[in-house]
């Protein structure tokens, strides 16, 4: 989460009111390339639930932006950062369709008790290649809103 603040108490009258309408020009950037940078993270991954499950939300509060880049999947974090460590598999029912590498007669259901295993996942940083990709141009249009926004 990145926030931008604009303390403009701390300029003279005439720049205070020319500052007043920056923190709403941050936001109107800053939504303009939400869309782009979601299609950059989604570019860096397989399509599917986790790609389409990003959004970006934009909020201007008083002198304040805030960007929130969110996923509402439980395993965004472990595709992203990756995870090393160990790891509890509950206790299910599987279906086994086969044994000893041969289809059984009729399939039926097998308990397997919980156990835990070693997981060592790589991180694959689809947000981050998608950020770095995109820096120049985030850092390019925030200046031009903040110019426009300070020029007579």
């Amino acid at each position: 989460m990145t926030t931008v603040n604009v303390d403009s108490s701390r300029l003279d009258a005439r720049l205070e009111g020319a500052c007043q309408g920056i923190p709403g020009a941050l936001a109107a950037a800053a939504e303009s390339l939400g869309e782009q940078f979601l299609g950059a993270v989604r570019s860096n991954m397989p399509s599917g639930p986790l790609a389409d499950a990003y959004a970006v939300q934009v909020q201007a509060e008083g002198n304040a932006v805030e960007v929130a880049l969110s996923n509402s999947l439980p395993y965004a974090a472990f595709y992203e950062f990756g995870f090393q460590g160990s790891e509890q598999v509950s206790e299910h029912l599987r279906q086994m369709t086969e044994a000893f590498g041969k289809p059984v007669a009729t399939p039926h259901e097998v308990l397997v008790r919980s156990y835990s295993r070693q997981v060592d996942a790589p991180a694959h940083g689809a947000v981050a290649q998608a950020m770095e990709g995109m820096a120049p141009q985030i850092t390019d249009s925030f200046t031009q809103a903040v110019l426009e926004e300070l020029s007579p």
